[in-house]
Parts: structure tokens; sequence; C-alpha cells
């Protein structure tokens, strides 16, 4: 399919979306499902690995006063971003979401949804995936690769909000694919569709390992329309609950899930300021 009918099907697939929601497969969880697979979840780990998330945003020495060293990698021609952050027996690597910079190379990458073969995979490999998402994965993937390799003995947790969500799903098939006896653990906040359904189900038994949060009314979640036979890969944990007809405010993305993991803490009793992020 040529790529000028790619991106008619994706308007097109947007158009319908803010009518029914139906039109989303995102299955409908309750936020008391927050323990799924081999992860055992509350809602302030919910928050801590949302937090590594906004931490890869952009480069800086602190984040808040979070007892966590940031060391970030990238590449400038994608405009793609991400921190490794080792705490807690635990190596972390958080991928940024799309820079709300206009013109910036990302967004432009967001929108090539055709999908495609990764360059670093045999040519008879059956995987494909969104081509705008993996030229963004493959720009840092060596660097990745360079550090997972290097800390091997600890759990691996690959996260990500919104784009930055895709990209940690590229990295969880690589990572477990070239090491199987890694404990490698996947964990997206409000992440688009990245692989395609013939690929998503090969992964299905991995899925036990992953887990996306998303908010009920938020609109990237059902982007790109299945209709282009994308699928989500992961255990699905809802925040919020949700409308007939789905929201196109910017507010029901980050701000949304934000303020609802926020209201998880709370409701658990637990003080945000003690957490230092």
């Amino acid at each position: 399919m040529s790529g000028r009918r790619y991106a008619w099907i994706h308007g097109f697939g947007v158009a319908i979306l803010v009518l029914y929601s139906g039109c989303t497969t995102v299955p409908l969880t309750q936020t008391e499902s927050i323990q799924a697979g081999i992860w055992e979840l509350d809602e302030e780990l919910l928050y801590r690995y949302w937090a590594m998330a906004e931490a890869a945003w952009r480069v800086q020495i602190q984040f808040r006063d979070a007892p966590w060293e940031l060391d970030y990698f990238g590449n400038e021609e994608t405009a793609t971003l991400a921190v490794a952050i080792e705490y807690e027996n635990a190596y972390h690597i958080a991928f940024r979401a799309t820079h709300d910079q206009r013109g910036s190379p990302d967004q432009l990458l967001n929108l090539r949804a055709v999908p495609r073969r990764p360059k670093y995979l045999d040519p008879d490999t059956s995987f494909r995936a969104h081509s705008g998402y993996l030229q963004r994965y493959e720009s840092v993937r060596q660097e990745l690769l360079t550090r997972v390799f290097a800390h091997r003995g600890n759990t691996i947790i690959l996260i990500g909000a919104s784009a930055g969500g895709a990209l940690a799903t590229l990295a969880f098939d690589e990572v477990r694919r070239l090491a199987p006896d890694i404990d490698v653990r996947l964990i997206t906040y409000s992440s688009p569709r990245v692989l395609t359904s013939s690929t998503q189900r090969v992964l299905q038994d991995q899925e036990y390992r992953a887990v996306r949060v998303v908010y009920a009314q938020d609109i990237v979640p059902a982007l790109p329309p299945a209709i282009l036979g994308y699928r989500h890969f992961g255990a699905h944990v809802q925040l919020g609950e949700p409308r007939r007809l789905v929201s196109l405010s910017v507010r029901d993305h980050h701000p949304r899930t934000r303020e609802a993991l926020r209201d998880l803490l709370s409701e658990a009793g637990v003080d945000r300021s003690d957490l230092g992020y």
C-alpha cells in the first residue's frame, strides 16, 4: 500500500474515532488490575515509572528531588532522547515523548505509518512495525544495547510515554531476542500502536512482561487506526472512566494521565512530596 494511501486512511480513521469511541480496540479494564504477569505494581511504582518518563523529556542534571543519576543518550537527527537510571536493583531506560517544538524531526517521523522490517533483522523476518518509530529507535539502539548488556545482571525496565512508549516496545522486542536470559520488562503510558497484527501475535507469549497504562479519553493510544493493521502490546491498565465521544484535547494526553496517577497516589495515602519526584 502506498504512503499516500496510508496517510489518507490515517486521517479518515482519526475522523471516525472522534465520532465513535467503539472504533478504538483498547480493552477496558479497571484501575484495580495493576498487577499483571510478572509485574507487582502498586500506585507508587506506576507513578515512579511515569516520573522517569518525564525525566526523559529534556536533558537535566537533576530531576526534581529524585535520588537518581541520569545518563542521557540520543540522536539529534531524529530528535530522539532517552535516559538510563539505575535504581533499587533495576536498570531503567525511559524514552522521551514527541518533542513539542514545531517542525521537530520526530513529529514528521511519527506520521510515517507504513510498516517495514527493522534494518537490524534478517531480510526473511516477518517482523513489521511502524517505519517512523523504527527509524527513531534505530538511531539510538546501539547506545541502548551497550547500556543494557553492561547491566545484564539487573532487571531491565523499559519505559516510555506517548511516542516514547512505541520506542520502548521496539527496544523490548530486541532485548528479549538478543538476550533471553535478561529479565526485561516493559511499561508504557499513552502509547500509540507500533506493531503490526502479525508481529503482535508472535509476541503474545511475552505479554506477561509488558504493561501499558492508558487514560480512558486519550486519543493517542487509538493511533495509528487499527484499520491500518496495527495492534497494541501488553496488559492494559486503564485510568479514568470512558465517555462515548473520544476527545481531541491535549489535556487528555499527558496532563490527564499525570493527574490520574497522582490521584491514585492520594487515594493510596502516599504523600508525593515524600517521593522526591
